[in-house]
């Protein structure tokens, strides 16, 4: 692994409110120190920061519970979207002219996607299925139909030797 935070559960508390949260790494990448609030909803500048280093546990099977939030790669549409609404959002408050609004749009897209390795937070809306922690193989000759053993009526496929110039 490249990364010391790859996957690991890390704790932020918000600067704020002091509202406390683990989020997970899913990745073998960088996190940001700071990130918004869930609970009050202070940006990425007041809010949550990352807490006690020495308690980042590594956790490369764990599965996020529904609701919990997690870092993921950017996905180009996602860093799309919040290069255009931010663009929109520094067009109105009058910081850029309307005519630059395109080209600040694709720095920012740029700026966030960085080709997919930026970090995006997604949270859990379903339960992840189970990891399997055990595997059966069925003996030769065997396999499994609706979890049941049973023997394979049509044996093992063999190859016949070819003779030479065939």
């Amino acid at each position: 692994m490249k990364h010391p935070e790859a996957y690991c559960l890390m704790n932020y508390r918000c600067e704020s409110c002091g509202a406390e949260e683990v989020l997970w790494n899913s990745r073998d990448g960088v996190t940001p120190f700071s990130i918004p609030c869930i609970s009050c909803g202070a940006d990425s500048l007041t809010g949550m920061i990352h807490v006690r280093f020495d308690l980042d546990r590594r956790a490369p099977l764990y599965s996020p519970l529904p609701g919990q939030r997690y870092f993921a790669d950017m996905s180009p549409e996602r860093a799309r979207a919040a290069a255009n609404r931010n663009a929109d959002r520094l067009v109105s408050m009058g910081r850029i002219p309307s005519n630059d609004r395109n080209r600040v749009s694709d720095d920012l897209f740029r700026d966030y996607y960085r080709d997919g390795t930026a970090p995006d937070i997604l949270r859990v809306s379903a339960p992840r299925p189970p990891i399997p922690t055990q595997v059966t193989i069925a003996p030769r000759g065997y396999s499994f139909h609706g979890g049941q053993l049973q023997k394979d009526e049509l044996g093992t496929l063999t190859r016949k030797p070819q003779a030479k110039g065939d």
